[in-house]
């Protein structure tokens, strides 16, 4: 498997203990299971993504929709000390990655406001938000996605407990924070850390 672009990057997923070990604990019971359909929310140069394909969506029939414009400017400014570095560039470390499979994959360039507010009919069964990370874009993920989750669906919050560098009012546990109090009374937290995941009940 090519991933000599991925390679220059970061790998946030791999590079985490507490989030690797998040999602092999708790999307254990998908583990293999037919029709699977799992959102992501920023998928950067793909690395949660393949984990996910080796790992969680081993069948044929499961399905991966992955949600990115492969543009902005945060993740420049975190990446700035590598040298050359594009969105362009990371998109192209994404298809690397993903080719082997792409018979599972569903790659949706576009910013995720525009995805989820156009496909208002999709179901899944997890969904990971790891997109922009103003408080706005965070609460709109979060509103937007909820209703296409499915009953015990999975919903997961990257980035948690992240101290973003312009100040504490960007801070993304705030946003979260008030999603989890205006939903619980329809989900349950069954993870809280460096991410935050709810189970829908």
């Amino acid at each position: 498997m090519s991933r000599e672009k991925a390679q220059r990057l970061p790998n946030w997923f791999l590079g985490n203990e507490e989030i690797k070990s998040n999602f092999e604990r708790l999307l254990e019971p998908f583990k293999d299971q037919e029709n699977l359909q799992f959102l992501e929310i920023g998928s950067f140069a793909g690395n949660s993504a393949v984990w996910l394909m080796e790992n969680i969506l081993t069948k044929p029939s499961c399905r991966l929709t992955c949600v990115d414009p492969w543009a902005g400017t945060l993740e420049q400014e975190r990446l700035s000390h590598v040298e050359g570095l594009t969105f362009s560039y990371v998109e192209d470390a994404f298809d690397e990655q993903l080719e082997p499979y792409k018979d599972k994959l569903i790659k949706q360039k576009m910013f995720s406001s525009d995805y989820l507010m156009t496909n208002r009919d999709k179901r899944f069964d997890f969904i990971y938000i790891d997109g922009d990370h103003y408080p706005q874009a965070i609460m709109l993920d979060g509103l937007l996605s909820w209703d296409l989750l499915k009953p015990n669906g999975i919903l997961a919050f990257d980035d948690y407990a992240w101290a973003h560098p312009r100040g504490i009012k960007y801070y993304p546990r705030i946003p979260i924070d008030l999603f989890v109090h205006m939903y619980s009374e329809y989900s349950c937290v069954i993870q809280k850390g460096y991410q935050l995941w709810l189970r829908r009940v």
